[in-house]
């Protein structure tokens, strides 16, 4: 059965490179982004909003945290200087965005893959079986 869900979203592992304090290389980092799958509709007015956004923004880097909002709905895995765990805001992206270059278009490109529906098994995208059988695809609200 193929079933048409509105609000959709998809837990996704975004991977980025981070430079190396000694600057020899880069080490590979990673954040679980929760992606709100929008509409066709609405992703074609996005740059529309994008146009807003930006007349909005006192800075290039909250014009994409405010763009990348729009897509975005929770994330796991940053942390702080505290190494506390980094609630998601379009706050805590901007930092993300301004202190991780190419974090913004690694982000772009695997919310694509996921409207695409590129496989990347992420274990909250699936529920176990009420029969105790394995695991079904959940269907995301």
């Amino acid at each position: 059965m193929f079933k048409i869900v509105k609000n959709r979203t998809s837990w996704r592992t975004v991977t980025f490179n981070i430079s190396d304090e000694d600057g020899g290389g880069a080490t590979e980092a990673s954040i679980d982004i929760k992606f709100r799958l929008i509409s066709a509709d609405e992703l074609a007015a996005l740059p529309a909003k994008v146009t807003d956004v930006i007349a909005q923004s006192d800075s290039n880097t909250m014009a994409i945290a405010r763009t990348l909002d729009q897509i975005i709905a929770d994330w796991r895995g940053p942390v702080g200087d505290d190494d506390k765990p980094m609630d998601y805001s379009v706050d805590a992206l901007a930092v993300v965005i301004n202190n991780v270059d190419g974090f913004a278009s690694a982000a772009r490109d695997e919310y694509h893959r996921a409207r695409m529906g590129e496989a990347q098994v992420r274990l909250g995208n699936f529920n176990e079986s009420p029969d105790g059988g394995p695991p079904q695809a959940q269907v995301l609200q």
